[in-house]
Parts: C-alpha cells; structure tokens; sequence
C-alpha cells in the first residue's frame, strides 16, 4: 500500500519514517508544545521525539535568532525610556 501511493504521488524513495520525522518538524515549525507533538507521536519520553525526529531548520533558527533579538532590543529600549523618564523628573526646573 504505502509503495505504491508513493509512487503515483511522485514520492519514490520516501519511507513511513520520513513522513513521521516531517510531522515531528512541522509540528515543532507551527510551535505546538513539546507535550502535544510527543503524544501525537507516541512517545512516552519528549526527548525521544526532539532527538529523533525534529529536524532543524534554518527558517526555525532564524526566527529563534530574531525573537531573541527583539527580547533584548525591547528590554534595552524600555531600559533606556525609563531611565529618561527618572532623570526628567530629578532635573531641577530653571526660574
């Protein structure tokens, strides 16, 4: 069954264990929890299924990279307006 579906779907060399391992990445992809991919995917322990199946991706790092970088870009940014608003109030008003 699974051969001959492959075949009329243009998909020679492609084994049941490549479809799970694109179903582990996809699900890491689209950010499902650790706890629901690794039930769907049968597995009593969640590193199993990181270990073995969830491939990296460079799309997946980069948006990691850049969700890290906005965290500090934020954080540096509030950092900095709440220091100014502090001074602002401490300045001494001219007559």
């Amino acid at each position: 069954m699974w051969l001959p579906a492959t075949r009329k779907a243009g998909l020679d060399g492609v084994n049941f264990h490549d479809l799970r391992r694109a179903n582990a990445t996809a699900l890491v992809l689209d950010g499902v929890d650790l706890k629901t991919a690794q039930t769907r995917l049968g597995h009593s322990d969640p590193r199993l299924m990181l270990a073995v199946y969830a491939q990296a991706t460079s799309a997946a790092d980069r948006a990691a990279a850049d969700a890290l970088g906005r965290r500090f870009i934020d954080a540096r940014h509030e950092r900095a307006m709440s220091i100014r608003r502090f001074c602002a109030r401490r300045r001494p008003t001219r007559r």
